[in-house]
């Protein structure tokens, strides 16, 4: 596997068999944010500083693929595992998900999410193949 540009180290294997838990990013979705926010804030002059923001919101679930569940929403989480409810005002019944189903959470915010981890790995978008080992910045 090639180095990662972004200076990220890289990394082999699937999200079927990672070897840890870890937050997962999907760095189209990423990339995409990031140039929408730099171009807003061009327009008004600003610096572009990177940081993840708080939001107000329900963490949002994918299947392993990165594939929504349009109506299903993290709402609560315990040490090891997550509560997932319909979206309030949705009609969608709750799918059936047996335990030990491996999802994706995408959190609306991350901050206690990658201050449990020691890196994220990064994946192409709806990929499990992982491209690449973000080690965690400590410290401002």
């Amino acid at each position: 596997m090639s180095p990662d540009p972004t200076g990220g180290a890289p990394a082999a294997g699937t999200l079927d068999e990672p070897g840890t838990p870890f937050p997962a990013l999907d760095r189209g979705k990423a990339d995409a944010d990031t140039a929408r926010l730099r171009g807003h804030l061009d327009g008004l002059g600003a610096q572009l500083r990177p940081h993840v923001k708080t939001a107000k919101g329900y963490d949002l679930v994918a299947d392993l693929d990165g594939v929504p569940h349009e109506d299903l929403v993290m709402t609560g989480a315990g040490q090891e595992h997550g509560i997932l409810s319909v979206r309030p005002g949705s009609a969608a019944a709750l799918p059936d998900v047996p335990v030990g189903t491996r999802l994706r959470i995408l959190p609306v915010h991350a901050r206690a999410t990658a201050a449990q981890h020691e890196a994220h790995l990064v994946t192409a978008p709806r990929s499990r193949t992982i491209r690449s080992r973000w080690p965690r910045v400590r410290g401002w």
